[in-house]
């Protein structure tokens, strides 16, 4: 579902509001007259651990995200699961996983034109408190917007808005993976906890602040294709209290695609960097591409690739195994990879919902530049 409009987006100010409407906003100027928005989604990316070792090898920060980057940064607004802190410091961990970035990474997401990065995730507290305010520090310094993570639970529950063309999307973020203990608290830096009441209170706080509000949950069970009970009821919960789109993360694999009330549902895109070449389904992934007309949601598409030499994802053409591997475990195609609608606008209207999205079609096809 992804593919991206002509626009490149220009510059990103950063601007932190206090509350009682705190947001992290941020403005990308408009480019042309057309109401037409591109927005470019990808999943998981770990700058950190074997990517940084490749990264070093070309003595090039950008290596791990060339291939896909025009893709991000021709679109009107992306944004990524970014699955590390960047931070300097360093914990040695004989008997556990810590993920983390070096500052210097940050110039991989600015290359590609990142414009947002979702923080809740299970490694955003790795390297503590400090690592989270560190990560925070440094991505308001490259101008790339953040939801998910903050110094507080409020500031970690707080919307990241970028405004496109007069639209305002906003993103909200959680966490529902282990430990629990790296949430924030009233007092504590750390990432947003996914619950259904913390949905519903921040769902209902944004909603009229926006035109788009996106939900990006890490969530589910690691290298498994079927979404969890948990997973399907807080999708559904988002849309029900006015979510536009939820785009899930964490497991490492793709997950199946789905369309509730008219919007859909991304339980999880793959890794998009990151360094588990252990088997084809983590090597495996899918950018999404969904086009607006101004704010309304028109069309989505999917963009399968597959990642080379432990952080180089490549788009896949049509045909390809890796491209009819992902859009099956995606739900999008049968074995005889016809295309499968999910949803449809006329059941919409016919369960008697008002203002529907003309949701009109998933196609999941490759547009070469």
């Amino acid at each position: 579902m992804l593919a991206g409009s002509v626009l490149r987006v220009l510059c990103l100010s950063l601007v932190l509001l206090v509350d009682p409407s705190p947001f992290l906003s941020a403005s990308v100027p408009a480019s042309g007259s057309s109401s037409r928005i591109t927005l470019a989604l990808g999943g998981d990316v770990g700058l950190g651990r074997y990517v940084e070792v490749k990264s070093r090898e070309h003595n090039d920060w950008l290596y791990p995200i060339k291939n896909v980057a025009p893709f991000f940064r021709y679109a009107d607004l992306s944004c990524l699961n970014f699955e590390e802190p960047l931070t300097s410091r360093r914990v040695p961990c004989n008997t556990c996983m810590r993920l983390g970035s070096y500052p210097d990474a940050v110039a991989a997401l600015t290359y590609a034109g990142i414009d947002v990065v979702s923080l809740a995730n299970n490694h955003q507290g790795d390297f503590g408190s400090e690592g989270v305010i560190d990560n925070i520090a440094n991505l308001d310094e490259a101008g790339i917007a953040h939801a998910g993570a903050g110094a507080d639970e409020s500031s970690a529950r707080r919307a990241a808005t970028v405004r496109v063309k007069g639209v305002t999307f906003g993103f909200l973020s959680y966490n529902e993976v282990p430990p629990a203990d790296y949430s924030a608290t009233q007092n504590t830096p750390g990432t947003a906890w996914l619950t259904a009441q913390n949905l519903r209170e921040d769902i209902a706080r944004y909603r009229p602040l926006v035109d788009v509000l996106i939900v990006l949950p890490h969530w589910g069970v690691e290298y498994t294709n079927a979404p969890t009970n948990f997973q399907t009821e807080m999708a559904h919960l988002a849309i029900d209290c006015g979510a536009d789109v939820v785009v899930g993360n964490h497991p490492h694999w793709v997950q199946q695609v789905e369309t509730y009330r008219g919007r859909p549902i991304f339980y999880g895109l793959g890794n998009l960097i990151f360094d588990q070449m252990w088997s084809t389904e983590t090597r495996q992934g899918m950018a999404l591409e969904l086009q607006f007309d101004g704010p309304v949601l028109i069309t989505g598409r999917v963009h399968p690739y597959l990642i080379y030499d432990y952080c180089q994802p490549r788009f896949v053409y049509p045909g390809d195994s890796t491209y009819n591997a992902v859009l099956q475990r995606a739900g999008l195609v049968s074995d005889k990879m016809e295309f499968n609608a999910v949803a449809t606008i006329r059941q919409w209207l016919a369960a008697g919902h008002h203002a529907p999205i003309p949701f009109q079609e998933w196609l999941p096809t490759w547009r070469r530049r």
